[in-house]
């Protein structure tokens, strides 16, 4: 559990302190830690050098995303305006990766999937009531690990108490096949002359070799052009092959930007 010790300290900071209710603050963490096991950011590590208010913006922001991946008839307007924004979510990415509530609307099958392994096979072991008491009753609580939430210092000296040696409980989190051979794509936003699944699946079969099962846009009204993609591929080992070992990489598509980035993390890769 010493390895959950940053993701309790912000349940016990969310729910004790900041008076959010348990279930919710499960679910929002749950997000967070699939945002940071499909390679976004890890947005709990980040927040715990972070005050309440801005906890309580990202707190928020998470709540409009859960909304969008667990009800079928929440669906972001095709623009970029606040109402699909999530600028602070959006201000974690790297090289002006476009980010909002449609990426969760586009990938609401993956996201809801992987936000629910996180809640069942994680949030339920690590915030079990039962567990959590015991802790607190061995310093553990408000006045021990939740306390290094508000200081950076206290957080870095929590983390050297840790065993060394000791080594991070990963849940089996199965995937699809499919998801598996699944690489995520954004586009730029406001390209009057978007890329078409078979400029796209050229592109890369050029380049790579046959590679493309099937390429996914983002259905979007007249006038407005996608700003996600899903490409499959035949084989789950083009993943590193085509994004060279990072998580992240940008591409010019007949001179129009892709961003292409890693679904499988890669301690699945090698399952």
């Amino acid at each position: 559990m010493n390895f959950h010790a940053m993701d309790i300290a912000m349940y016990e900071r969310l729910t004790r302190r900041m008076g959010k209710h348990p279930e919710s603050a499960k679910h929002v963490i749950a997000l967070w830690l699939w945002m940071k096991y499909i390679q976004f950011d890890d947005l709990v590590e980040h927040l715990t050098r972070r005050d309440d208010p801005t906890v309580d913006a990202f707190f928020a922001e998470a709540q409009r995303c859960l909304e969008v991946i667990f009800n079928d008839d929440v669906t972001p307007p095709p623009t970029d305006d606040d109402s699909s924004s999530t600028p602070n979510m959006a201000s974690r990415l790297a090289d002006n990766e476009p980010f909002g509530l449609r990426f969760f609307d586009f990938h609401r099958d993956i996201s809801r999937e992987g936000v629910t392994l996180q809640l069942s096979n994680v949030c339920a072991v690590i915030f079990d009531e039962g567990n959590l008491t015991a802790r607190r009753a061995l310093g553990g609580g408000e006045g021990g690990t939740s306390a290094a939430v508000s200081s950076g210092t206290s957080a870095a000296a929590g983390k050297r108490r840790l065993n060394p040696m000791a080594q991070p409980w990963v849940p089996e989190l199965e995937m699809s096949n499919e998801g598996r051979r699944s690489i995520f794509l954004t586009f730029s936003k406001g390209t009057m002359n978007p890329l078409t699944r078979q400029e796209i699946a050229q592109f890369f079969n050029q380049r790579y070799g046959h590679c493309v099962e099937r390429v996914m846009l983002e259905k979007t009204k007249p006038g407005y052009p996608p700003v996600y993609g899903r490409i499959i591929l035949t084989q789950a080992s083009f993943i590193p092959i085509i994004l060279n070992g990072v998580f992240l990489k940008k591409f010019f598509v007949n001179g129009r930007e892709l961003w292409a980035r890693i679904y499988v993390p890669k301690n699945e890769e090698k399952k």
